[in-house]
């Protein structure tokens, strides 16, 4: 354990957290675990709220504020809802958090404070010292009694010297609640309804654009009072739109949504599929870097681009599971032509068949359970005891993997479920557990006919992902869904069909532009008015 735990410094520290939690804590944030059921004001949809930052969120603030990239790996990992590490219900400081932050502050206090550079006496230096890196750190200038607060943490440690003493006000810092969390709280502007103020406006476009807290000119910004015009704020999103940040920010979303984030741990069997390693499964997820980068930033740049677009992005330790679908020699992550009949969009790319299958065989039910609940936005219950209690048999060859998972649609216990799920996974069936297209499974020819019902806004059979994505980028289900999951992303929250209504309005009339969704999500009241809880 820490031996930040024990003495005089841990306590400077926590009485400091104390007193800078106040102002937090005394907000009418709502219980999060019992969310309102008041009527809600039109184009007011998220209540008041104090969010934890996510694990990456703090880990690149904080990187930022001391300048030198943090190392996060030891806090206990943030959970997921469906994909997505933000939730902001889920994101608590346990105790074994609260330890891990304080682990950290005390890891890179040292290199931090050796970087201050002054001339003056040392209570001003550390008076300088503070109030940069506290702002750098909270996204905001800070007061004048939050300034003294850091000295006094100072004087403290400062008995043991200088550098002791700004060792103590970083991980003061660092470990503040203004530094774990970001506010939308606002003043009230009229019954049931708070405006953000202008540094919590600069805080949300950071976080959503840069996944880190505001940069020099969204800070001047704030203080020009100006972000609560629509026009500003579409200024500064194309602005930081164009940051590579941006890019990584967005495909923070893309990762949570299709589940990428856990490929570079997959594994494989040894005996079924040799070549795969991990280099392998990095090579996937580069490439799909490449292919989203594209697909969002490119010309085309919309969602029925991101969804038919026969372009990948091979190297050359793809090609070989690429094989005859590859038209052209791979080059390093450049754009090549794929097979269109068998490569379309980001249901038949490697990334996405190897995140969803087994380590030795597909999985019908990942797979279709992904289409459902993650571009349908259909809700799914836990599966019963009783279908765990029924495993499928991957060791024999003598059936296709179809053959054994028809087991579930005959069975009583699992039909409810596998009734809207396998037939449609059934239609990933020519693509094998990392990517491969294939006529045969153990010398028995592959059925990939996949059935679509009601529920996906299609109907009828479909043979592979291709064509599953062809129909499902024509379906007004999937792109509601869309929105929904971005604007759930975006918000840190579940999200309704009648949240997302205006949005999908807007993204439909704007072509399906993926930018313009971003952007027609900062421009709406909503972004920066709060609902009050009664």
């Amino acid at each position: 354990m820490s031996r930040s735990r024990h003495g005089p410094a841990y306590a400077a520290i926590a009485a400091v957290i104390a007193t800078l939690a106040a102002p937090v804590a005394g907000c009418d944030t709502g219980d999060p675990a019992h969310p309102s059921t008041t009527a809600r004001l039109p184009g007011v949809e998220t209540e008041r709220r104090v969010r934890r930052l996510s694990d990456e969120e703090w880990r690149a603030a904080i990187s930022d504020a001391v300048g030198a990239d943090v190392d996060t790996r030891a806090l206990p990992r943030d959970p997921r809802v469906d994909g997505f590490a933000n939730e902001s219900e889920t994101l608590v400081v346990s105790p074994s958090k609260l330890e891990g932050y304080a682990e950290i502050s005390e890891q890179i206090a040292a290199a931090a404070a050796a970087r201050a550079r002054c001339a003056a006496e040392p209570d001003a230096c550390a008076r300088t010292f503070a109030r940069d890196l506290a702002a750098r750190a909270y996204g905001r200038p800070i007061d004048r009694e939050e300034e003294e607060d850091l000295l006094g943490v100072y004087r403290v440690g400062s008995a043991l010297g200088h550098a002791r003493g700004l060792e103590l006000v970083v991980r003061a810092v660092i470990t503040s609640p203004f530094a774990l969390y970001r506010a939308e709280i606002g003043a009230p502007s009229r019954p049931g309804e708070a405006v953000l103020d202008d540094d919590e406006i600069a805080s949300q476009l950071s976080f959503l654009l840069t996944g880190t807290r505001p940069d020099g000119p969204l800070l001047a910004a704030a203080r020009a009072h100006a972000l609560a015009l629509p026009e500003v704020r579409l200024a500064e999103a194309r602005r930081l739109l164009e940051t590579p940040r941006a890019r990584e920010a967005l495909r923070r979303f893309f990762w949570g949504w299709l589940g990428y984030d856990n490929l570079s741990r997959a594994s494989r069997s040894a005996s079924r599929f040799p070549g795969f390693s991990r280099d392998v499964s990095l090579a996937m997820l580069e490439e799909q870097r490449r292919f989203f980068d594209d697909g969002v930033f490119g010309a085309v740049g919309t969602l029925d681009g991101l969804m038919t677009s026969s372009t990948v992005f091979p190297s050359e330790v793809l090609a070989p599971i690429y094989g005859a679908d590859l038209r052209a020699a791979p080059g390093r992550f450049e754009p090549r032509p794929a097979d269109p009949a068998h490569r379309r969009g980001f249901l038949s790319s490697l990334a996405f068949l190897t995140t969803h299958a087994q380590h030795d065989a597909t999985s019908p039910v990942q797979r279709g359970l992904f289409v459902r609940t993650r571009l349908a936005c259909d809700a799914f219950s836990s599966p019963p005891e009783a279908a765990a209690a029924r495993p499928i048999d991957h060791s024999d060859t003598k059936r296709t993997t179809r053959q054994k998972f028809a087991d579930h649609v005959n069975d009583p216990a699992c039909r409810g479920c596998h009734v809207r799920i396998d037939p449609i996974g059934f239609g990933f069936e020519s693509f094998d557990a990392i990517g491969r297209f294939r006529r045969f499974e153990f010398d028995l020819p592959v059925d990939d006919t996949g059935e679509l019902d009601p529920g996906l806004g299609a109907t009828g059979t479909f043979h592979g992902p291709a064509e599953l994505s062809e129909r499902l980028a024509s379906s007004e289900v999937f792109r509601r869904c869309f929105v929904r999951q971005f604007m759930r992303f975006a918000e840190g929250r579940a999200v309704s069909a009648d949240d997302a209504e205006a949005l999908y309005r807007r993204f439909e009339a704007d072509g399906r532009r993926i930018l313009s969704l971003v952007l027609a999500y900062i421009e709406r009241p909503a972004f920066v008015t709060r609902r009050i809880l009664p």
